[in-house]
């Protein structure tokens, strides 16, 4: 699994990753934060991760698994585990 960081909202890090293993194959991610929350949905946030892992455009996410709110400023994600899955368009 992929373990993805966001501090405050925005992406901080991600673990050591081979950018070829990513690309063939479908991959599970975890992404957490800390601090102020991701401001939206589990999958825009999982999206954003894909853009920060470079693969966007490939592959799109199947969530499995996430933590989330609404607060006065709006819809907010802790955290979201999720399936990379190949696009094949």
């Amino acid at each position: 699994m992929l373990k993805i960081e966001y501090l405050n909202g925005r992406f901080l890090s991600a673990d050591e990753l081979n950018s070829d293993g990513l690309r063939q194959n479908g991959f599970v991610c975890e992404a957490t934060n800390e601090g102020f929350p991701f401001r939206g949905t589990p999958t825009k946030m999982a999206n954003d991760a894909l853009v920060h892992l470079g693969v966007y455009s490939e592959f799109f996410p199947i969530i499995i698994y996430s933590k989330e709110g609404i607060d006065d400023k709006g819809r907010y994600t802790t955290s979201v585990t999720f399936e990379a899955v190949k696009n094949l368009f």
